[in-house]
């Protein structure tokens, strides 16, 4: 050993192998084997609560009268979309869980392995970066993709949908017992009427119905509302013309 100009000692380290993939100092410990743990962690995470905020936009975009559509041409599809929106508690109950979970424990695991290969003082950053991320890519990005395009993802919605209401089952029956607490006994019925008026107004603005077409729904559906006497035309304005004139 070498004494140092201060009187200290200057410590002599092994040398590391040629094989070693290992860099090490005093702030951080970095192998390619915990780097890559740390980059399936975020993948994961971001990738869980990406599908579930697609499913999610697509699950609540679908519009009752586009279900009623498919029932001829598609009736397999018809009777499953058809399900999860008649128990629309049991789909939402599995895509917030497992999305809960995801970012939760995700978040956790992700802080642990970057304490462990940047060292403590990088947790701050890593928790910005992720939050960036899952805002972005887990949240503003899939529900854009979910709300614009939920007719080509009902498929997949309902495939994934089966495969976590059968391993998330315990959990929702839970929660379907928590939420059946505060569940009104009778659910609100839809205004049908009001809901095709609307309907016909947009048909109209957007240039899929023409003006006739218009009016004759539309006065179909106010014909409640309007008395014969309305209707008629009044006598003293009649024009008449005697039987025996040629």
């Amino acid at each position: 050993m070498k004494k140092s100009e201060s009187g200290g000692q200057n410590r002599r380290f092994p040398a590391c192998p040629a094989t070693c993939s290992v860099l090490s100092c005093k702030k951080f410990v970095f192998t390619e084997d915990s780097m890559t743990l740390l980059v399936i962690l975020v993948v994961l995470t971001v990738g869980v609560s990406f599908t579930c905020s697609l499913m999610e936009a697509t699950l609540l975009s679908v519009t009752p009268s586009y279900i009623a559509s498919l029932e001829e041409p598609k009736p397999t599809l018809y009777k499953k979309i058809s399900s999860l929106k008649a128990h629309i508690d049991r789909p939402l109950s599995a895509i917030l869980i497992l999305n809960t979970v995801a970012n939760t424990a995700g978040a956790a695991c992700i802080g642990a392995q970057v304490a462990a290969v940047f060292g403590q003082e990088w947790v701050g950053w890593a928790s910005a970066i992720m939050t960036v991320l899952i805002l972005s890519c887990s949240e503003i990005l899939p529900k854009t993709i979910g709300a614009t395009y939920w007719q080509k993802l009902l498929g997949f919605l309902c495939f994934m949908q089966s495969i976590m209401l059968f391993c998330l089952a315990p959990f929702i029956k839970l929660f379907e017992i928590l939420t059946n607490l505060i569940k009104p006994k009778t659910a609100p019925k839809n205004n049908i009427r009001e809901e095709i008026g609307a309907l016909t107004k947009m048909g109209y603005t957007e240039k899929m119905l023409d003006e006739d077409e218009y009016h004759v729904i539309s006065n179909t559906l106010n014909m409640d509302n309007i008395k014969i006497k309305d209707l008629l035309t009044p006598r003293n304005v009649c024009v008449t013309v005697l039987a025996d004139i040629s």
